[in-house]
């Protein structure tokens, strides 16, 4: 290999070669920065919204309370139906548990739609308000399903058993905050709520959207990375069966080169989730642009840093290249070899 190769070489590998990896590497650091940024946003955002809701219902449950942990639900959903008087008259039948919850409805119901007493088989045994409204909620020209149903089981405290559950509608406007537009990140970041028993929306920005799937809203075709690998693993972060042990675990669901962040954080106590999505594109992209853009400046200037080089080495080793003819020619017995011009470096002292 020449000199006026290796030399250029040396440049490459010391100069142009360096600043290229370095561009690279701050543009990923770069780009890493606005992916935690947009995560950090959207559990943010989903976090402040689960927190709104479960504030509203928190006072709504301590009535709900009474009905779970009452002595008369516990018999009505353990004895079932009351008889009356025997045929004698003589035996006083057992107090039906029906009139002190009908009283205490009355009493404490004000909040609630209606309530439904189930068996363990899920069978309705009494229900107190207005049925119709535990009916479960389709799409509506809302921002929220009219009213929404929390269903929570009820325990004998003796046995430890499961007896039943109540299942109580409550107005969804006393429990769900109205959403609005720019409560996502970013213009086309979204927050919604969703049942987690039915992945059905309860609660959503667009009005056209309320009781409609969550698997409709992330429809596409769509790839899913980080901790879980699919769309069964999302779903499972609004399970209430399988409530994650980190809430707030974003995921990254890929549609061509469009990628959304998806956060899903359970909503305590309630049935509920609270789904936010970011897309990571709005932000990455126009860094990513610039980042391109200005590692394409920097190997451009690093070309430009190339062809003076090879210029300046094609100088000093064209000087060279003559000194070495005439070298040859003076050790052939020729004392008066044609010499390069004369330079005021090096090579033009050796000439």
């Amino acid at each position: 290999m020449r000199l006026r190769q290796r030399l250029l070489l040396i440049f490459l590998g010391l100069g142009v070669l360096p600043i290229r990896v370095v561009g690279w590497m701050a543009r990923q650091r770069t780009l890493s920065a606005i992916e935690d940024l947009v995560v950090s946003q959207a559990q943010e955002r989903a976090g402040r919204m689960a927190e709104a809701i479960d504030g509203l219902y928190g006072p709504r449950r301590s009535g709900l309370l009474y009905f779970l942990e009452n002595a008369e639900t516990i018999r009505l959903l353990k004895e079932g139906a009351f008889p009356g008087p025997d045929a004698t008259g003589t035996q006083a039948p057992p107090q039906d548990p029906r009139d002190h919850l009908q009283w205490a409805w009355e009493t404490l119901g004000g909040s609630f739609e209606s309530l439904a007493f189930l068996d363990p088989s899920g069978e309705t045994v009494f229900t107190l308000g207005d049925p119709g409204s535990t009916q479960p909620a389709t799409r509506r020209s809302a921002r929220a399903a009219e009213n929404v149903t929390v269903t929570e089981p009820v325990v004998d405290p003796q046995s430890g058993d499961t007896v039943g559950a109540v299942a109580v509608t409550i107005r969804s406007a006393l429990v769900l905050p109205t959403i609005s537009e720019t409560a996502g990140f970013g213009t086309l970041g979204r927050v919604m709520v969703v049942d987690r028993a039915t992945d059905r929306i309860v609660a959503h920005p667009r009005r056209e959207t309320v009781g409609g799937l969550l698997a409709d809203e992330l429809a596409g075709p769509q790839t899913v990375s980080g901790p879980a690998a699919s769309h069964e693993a999302f779903t499972a972060l609004t399970d209430p069966g399988t409530a994650p042990t980190d809430p707030g675990t974003a995921l990254h669901l890929t549609s061509g080169d469009s990628v959304t962040v998806a956060v899903a954080v359970p909503v305590p106590r309630t049935p509920w989730a609270v789904v936010s999505l970011a897309s990571l594109n709005e932000f990455s992209t126009g860094i990513a642009r610039m980042g391109n853009q200005t590692l394409g400046f920097v190997v451009l200037i690093a070309a430009l840093a190339l062809l003076a080089a090879m210029a300046a080495t094609k100088r000093a080793m064209g000087s060279l290249d003559a000194l070495t003819v005439a070298a040859g020619e003076i050790a052939k017995g020729d004392l008066s070899p044609e010499l390069p011009d004369s330079t005021s470096d090096e090579v033009g002292t050796l000439t």
